[in-house]
């Protein structure tokens, strides 16, 4: 990206740009490639019916506390999600990547075992039996990241004075 030609107005209102985040919880993820063409062509069904295995499994297992899993599918939409402006969808593998956060490291890898799990073994509907429909690349497939955070301050503060805000004090030492 190159700009150019921008220049600097000085404001006569003196302020202040607050910006933070917080802790959202803590992240552990798992990714793996599909190649089977029988879920590429039922791509959406079969998600979502792992969707609703997860959410049963998962919840039964969490009872009330709070997690979030989100899915993104590469090869498809993975990167721009429902604002992607190309529809098309094709090709004959895609990559999947799940990450699940919850308030803890350990509530979230247990979740991810569960979705790994599930994700291997969910049915496919051309196929009988017990099944394998996601290649993980690691074994185990959980990569714990730690601990995440999300945007949560974006404010201008118009002080009294450029100095209101911070207290100075001076010691002679």
């Amino acid at each position: 990206m190159r700009v150019s030609g921008s220049r600097f107005h000085a404001d006569p209102e003196y302020t202040v740009k607050l910006e933070g985040v917080r802790q959202g919880g803590y992240s552990t993820v798992l990714m793996g490639g599909v190649r089977d063409p029988y879920i590429l062509a039922d791509l959406d069904n079969w998600l979502k019916q792992l969707d609703d295995n997860i959410k049963i499994r998962v919840g039964a297992m969490v009872g009330n506390r709070p997690y979030e899993i989100v899915t993104r599918v590469y090869g498809r939409n993975g990167v721009m999600g429902a604002l992607e402006p190309e529809a098309k969808a094709g090709g004959h593998e895609i990559f999947i990547l799940w990450d699940v956060i919850s308030p803890s490291q350990e509530l979230s890898r247990a979740i991810a075992s569960s979705v790994s799990h599930l994700a291997v073994h969910n049915p496919i509907r051309k196929w009988h039996g017990l099944i394998s429909g996601v290649a993980f690349p690691y074994s185990p497939p959980e990569l714990d990241r730690g601990p995440v955070y999300e945007f949560h301050l974006n404010h201008v503060l118009v002080p009294d004075s450029p100095t209101s805000l911070f207290r100075t004090e001076f010691e002679e030492v």
